[in-house]
C-alpha cells in the first residue's frame, strides 16, 4: 500500500460485488472535477454513471434524489474553498442519516499524510479507501471497485 489508500474494513450492506449488468453509480463531490474532467469521461467509458456535485448541499441533494441507487460517494476532503473540512461535513451529514449510514466512500485528499489517513480510517467517519490528489482517473476505477468487491 502506498500513500493514502486502501486500508481494510469489514463489508457492508449497502454494496457487495455489483453484477457485471448492473451499472455502477457514484456520487463524486469535488470543486475542481466537472463532466468534461477526465475523470466521470473515463467513468462513461467504463459503464460507470456519475453524478457529480461541486457543493456538498448539492451532493446532500443528489443523495436525497437518488438514495439507495448509489453504490459509492467519492468526496474531496477539501472541497469547500477556505473550509477545509468541508468534505467531511458532508460525510457527517451522510453518516448520521439512518438511510445512508452505510455508503461506502473514497476520500480524496490534498494535505493529508499516510498516518493521518490511517487514523481517519480508525474514526468513525473513517473512508473505505483514501486517494492522494493528484490522482489518475485509472487508480480511482480500481479503488472503487475494490472497495465494491469486499
Amino acid at each position: 500500500m502506498s500513500g493514502c489508500e486502501r486500508a481494510p474494513r469489514s463489508p457492508n450492506s449497502f454494496s457487495s460485488s455489483l453484477p457485471k449488468s448492473q451499472e455502477m453509480k457514484v456520487l463524486l463531490l469535488s470543486p475542481n472535477i466537472d463532466v468534461e474532467h477526465p475523470l466521470p469521461v473515463e467513468f462513461a467509458k467504463q459503464g460507470i454513471a456519475v453524478l457529480v456535485a461541486n457543493l456538498p448541499t448539492q451532493a446532500w441533494q443528489i443523495l436525497l434524489m437518488h438514495g439507495k441507487s448509489i453504490d459509492l460517494a467519492i468526496v474531496a476532503r477539501e472541497c469547500g474553498g477556505s473550509d477545509s473540512e468541508a468534505g467531511l461535513n458532508f460525510v457527517k451529514q451522510f453518516k448520521a442519516s439512518p438511510e445512508h449510514s452505510d455508503l461506502p466512500y473514497l476520500l480524496l485528499t490534498e494535505k493529508l499524510t499516510s498516518g493521518e489517513c490511517v487514523a481517519h480510517q480508525g474514526s468513525p467517519l473513517g473512508a473505505n479507501a483514501y486517494l492522494r490528489i493528484p490522482f489518475t482517473p485509472e487508480k480511482v476505477i480500481k479503488t472503487i471497485r475494490s472497495i465494491l468487491e469486499t
